[in-house]
């Protein structure tokens, strides 16, 4: 008999997207060494609900509110998908018998979590960001609640898949998380779908970048960040290197708004490009457009502990990075070798690492070349979650949790 598994995330799916990417790709390495796998979403209408076959996964849509996920009632949105996940999931389990029911923090963890106590099965959890420090920024009177539910989580799960070793280190440290059931299955990206060969001339031609030299910034954006570090250090490179453009891909809230004033307060207007976002597919060829990916994080618990997207992605399509030194990130960007690492918080810092990129081009184009290397061996997706396939392998799914 296959052994169902049952995957845990926010958004719905198809399409595929970064919120629900992880587990999507885990879902198709699960599916080719025949699991059956389930992936449980939310609808982005109550009356707009269908289940599919998609890559072999078996999409199981409950009624939701995704459309709204990330709009002013977003608080609502998430209890009410949280509600109706535990409510179809137990109703599924009665259909085929789940296994293991796997969630992708928060809300789609704290989801696998409750479920799996109900149906009497094991929830592992992909814990690759700590909310409730990214919360501090947004909504810092909830960020108790969100520390008692991340404890809650880890201390129910039988596996806790983490990013990084200093974000195990952290869990152990912090919430007293025993070391024997983290383990350290990196964030990637798909090196075929970020790969070199991207053409990225019709994002040029649209933008009317033509011969500038471009740097790239693309995400959810939030303060920590610090992507109004970036247009401080941008402001005192252009006065040497005016032929310069930045496209910032995504959007936010407040502190979203607040960049697009001080692009202006920093008189920056036709340096800056506001794109808003791009679907996920689209995202390679803004990078391909792009000379150099940037991630100028400011140093938070959240940020020395994680491992970005973005990184893999810059380096998947080739690009040189400047990025700040924080903890995780710094085991795997070598200063100089693979990209450029700048002091977090410090605009000078920043500038400096632009134009040092600017600066020696061909320098510049190794260490792309170096990156692209390092995501085809170590960080592209197939390999990680054969990885994290491993540790399904090893469990006994006859036991009780």
């Amino acid at each position: 008999m296959k052994t169902n598994v049952a995957l845990f995330v926010e958004t719905p799916s198809p399409p595929v997207s970064r919120a629900n990417l992880r587990l999507y790709q885990l879902g198709l390495n699960l599916v080719n060494s025949d699991y059956q796998v389930h992936l449980v979403v939310p609808s982005f209408y109550p009356h707009r609900r269908r289940n599919l076959v998609y890559s072999g996964i078996s999409i199981q849509q409950y009624p939701g509110l995704a459309i709204f996920l990330y709009s002013g009632i977003r608080f609502f949105v998430r209890s009410f998908h949280l509600l109706f996940s535990i409510l179809y999931t137990t109703l599924l389990n009665k259909k085929v018998r789940l296994h293991v029911l796997h969630g992708w923090n928060p809300l789609a963890g704290l989801a696998a979590v409750i479920s799996s106590k109900i149906i009497g099965c094991p929830a592992f959890i992909d814990f690759t960001d700590f909310y409730s420090d990214i919360a501090k920024t947004d909504s810092p009177f909830m960020t108790p609640l969100f520390r008692s539910v991340e404890r809650y989580i880890l201390s129910s799960a039988e596996r806790i898949m983490v990013v990084s070793n200093v974000m195990k280190a952290t869990l152990i440290r912090y919430y007293g998380i025993s070391s024997d059931k983290i383990y350290v299955v990196p964030d990637g990206t798909n090196a075929n779908m970020f790969n070199p060969n991207v053409d990225g001339t019709r994002i040029r031609r649209l933008h009317g970048l033509r011969n500038k030299f471009v740097l790239i910034y693309h995400g959810d954006i939030k303060s920590p960040d610090g992507v109004d570090v970036l247009l401080h250090a941008l402001a005192i490179v252009v006065k040497k290197y005016p032929n310069i453009k930045l496209m910032i891909l995504g959007g936010g809230g407040k502190y979203f708004d607040g960049l697009i004033s001080l692009v202006r307060k920093l008189e920056l207007d036709s340096y800056v490009i506001f794109t808003g976002w791009v679907p996920h597919n689209e995202v390679p060829k803004y990078i391909a457009a792009s000379d150099v990916g940037m991630m100028p994080l400011r140093a938070t618990l959240n940020h020395n502990c994680y491992v970005s997207f973005k990184l893999f992605e810059y380096w998947g399509i080739g690009k040189p990075v400047v990025v700040s030194r924080v903890a995780a990130i710094s085991e795997i960007v070598k200063d100089g070798i693979n990209g450029v690492l700048v002091n977090p918080g410090n605009k000078v810092d920043l500038a400096g690492g632009i134009l040092s990129i600017l600066e020696d081009p061909e320098k510049a184009k190794a260490m792309g070349a170096k990156g692209r290397k390092l995501v085809e061996e170590e960080y592209n997706w197939q390999n990680l979650m054969d990885n994290e396939q491993q540790i399904y392998n090893q469990y006994n799914f006859n036991r009780s949790p």
